[in-house]
């Protein structure tokens, strides 16, 4: 039985991203940004700068806040519920 090794699968499942059409992002035990798609780095959903290895999710998540429609109240608390 051959066994890959973890890097390997890792280097599959990321190279496998870039041929999504979907926006996806894959973010690591510690919230930060592993790999993301192609369509999401250069569909406008995000700003360059925001898709690039290693940048926490709540940075995600406070951008997608100035999208809303309503204000919210509680940042903190916010973010804190949906990581």
């Amino acid at each position: 039985m051959v066994r890959r090794s973890k890097t390997t699968d890792l280097d599959l499942i990321l190279s496998s991203f870039e041929g999504m059409a979907d926006r996806v992002a894959l973010f690591d035990g510690g919230h930060k940004l592993v790999a993301c798609t192609k369509s999401l780095r250069d569909g406008g959903a995000y700003p360059p700068e925001l898709c690039r290895k290693g940048r926490a999710l709540r940075d995600f998540l406070a951008f997608d806040r100035t999208r809303l429609e309503r204000p919210v109240e509680d940042e903190a608390a916010w973010l804190a519920a949906l990581a």
